[in-house]
């Protein structure tokens, strides 16, 4: 009997200790589709350059560039600092297929801006004055 609860404690922490890396991001940086695409598709960071998400069956997994390198959105790799620039244009790929949900992605350089995702192809929207998009709600909201 003892063998048997030691046994299902080891499988339940074992399955809690595989779930830790999993969990999708609790910052707004985007969503992953939760069908794979013909590309990866990767959510930059805009709080740390050296960090990004590389998304994979709608999960989020956390990568961090190499010391000296961050993230390059155009190229999606880690690159030097002096070779990336601001992102504008959506951050993140649309996934190749629709899923169930529509896929939201922001701007890289204007709030009031974000990108709804349709057969791959990204189609830009704009809020309305004094409305800045929030990619966890998926909705413009109030600016501050």
């Amino acid at each position: 009997m003892k063998a048997f609860v030691f046994a299902l404690l080891a499988i339940a922490a074992l399955a809690d200790a595989k779930s830790v890396g999993c969990q999708k991001p609790n910052a707004p940086f985007g969503e992953c589709p939760e069908v794979n695409g013909e590309r990866p598709t990767y959510l930059l960071d805009t709080n740390d350059r050296n960090i990004f998400y590389q998304c994979n069956a709608g999960t989020a997994y956390r990568m961090k560039c190499p010391a000296g390198l961050v993230f390059n959105p155009r190229l999606n790799v880690c690159d030097f600092p002096s070779s990336t620039e601001k992102p504008f244009g959506p951050v993140g790929k649309c996934p190749e297929r629709d899923g169930l949900f529509l896929t939201y992605l922001r701007d890289g350089a204007n709030v009031s801006v974000f990108y709804v995702c349709s057969r791959g192809e990204a189609l830009m929207y704009r809020c309305e004055d004094g409305l800045v998009f929030s990619p966890g709600m998926k909705v413009c909201v109030k600016a501050l």
